[in-house]
């Protein structure tokens, strides 16, 4: 049997649920979704936001899910911390 790493779950604790995740992103709620935004890493920032504007742009989406996504783009662009460069991009 392995000895247990007390560290070992500790990163499964933090880690954001990913449909609480989501459901924040998607809420239209400012106050859900900068803090979700902020949280991430600059590259998963990256993703999330490339993914919401497919949402937002692409057919296939319900109107919800493509109104959703605007909102959650628009807010992310009034927010400074969301859309200055890297550092180092």
């Amino acid at each position: 049997m392995l000895p247990a790493d007390p560290d070992a779950d500790r990163e499964f604790e933090t880690a954001p649920d990913p449909e609480q995740l989501w459901a924040n992103i998607l809420s239209e709620d400012a106050s859900l979704i900068v803090p979700a935004l902020r949280a991430m890493d600059p590259a998963e920032r990256a993703a999330v936001l490339s993914h919401l504007k497919r949402m937002a742009d692409e057919d296939g989406w319900l109107a919800g899910q493509a109104r959703r996504a605007r909102a959650a783009l628009a807010i992310a662009a009034q927010d400074p911390h969301l859309t200055s460069s890297e550092p180092g991009t």
